[in-house]
């Protein structure tokens, strides 16, 4: 862009087409900033663009992506919190395991149905935070350039990978037939502590 006005003008632009609504000039800034906030740590999860929004990013995600010192902790938790938002507004949940072991117990998913841990969580908002501040910082002469390496990517052959995290979910929760009702306590071979097999008569 060759000045602030037309940064701000496609700015404004790609914000008026997701939320549908005209902002006074005087809040641009603050808004174009807790856009790419909202998309970065949005993007590729589950949900609407419509929920990423409902979900109180302005409150969550605070400072994100804005510290030369990186990811504080508290940012960590406002980011989570803001997911769980994102993926079932309204929710107590605090966390993605919280989420994931509410979901199994009270509302009978079957574990392809279950959110993301925790674990695999923090390794996307570790690269949230670092892409929301290569754009929010693109255009800053005095911004500190964070270390991908840092904020979960690999150096393969000089190209970035992001990191793959894994951690498995709860074994006994994985014990279960094609049959919808055993992959909850309701199956009798579950809570006779029991793997399900072909020979089930659920």
């Amino acid at each position: 862009m060759n000045s602030q006005k037309e940064k701000d003008s496609c700015e404004k632009h790609c914000i008026n087409n997701l939320q549908g609504i005209s902002f006074p000039h005087r809040i641009w800034n603050r808004v174009c900033h807790g856009f790419w906030k909202n998309v970065m740590c949005y993007v590729t999860k589950d949900g609407t663009k419509h929920a990423a929004f409902k979900a109180n990013p302005v409150d969550s995600l605070q400072g994100f992506g804005q510290s030369r010192n990186g990811l504080a902790g508290d940012e960590h938790v406002g980011a989570e919190l803001y997911l769980v938002q994102v993926k079932i507004n309204g929710t107590a949940c605090a966390t993605m395991d919280d989420l994931m072991d509410h979901n199994y117990h009270c509302s009978k998913a079957s574990p392809e149905k279950l959110p993301p841990t925790s674990h695999a969580i923090k390794i996307h908002i570790l690269r949230a935070y670092y892409a929301t501040n290569v754009m929010t910082s693109v255009q800053s002469q005095n911004s500190t350039k964070l270390n991908p390496l840092l904020y979960a990517y690999d150096e393969e052959d000089d190209l970035l990978n992001p990191e793959i995290g894994f951690r498995s979910i709860p074994e006994d929760w994985t014990a279960y037939c094609t049959f919808s009702k055993c992959a909850t306590d309701s199956c009798a071979c579950r809570r006779s502590g029991q793997a399900c097999c072909q020979f089930c008569k659920c």
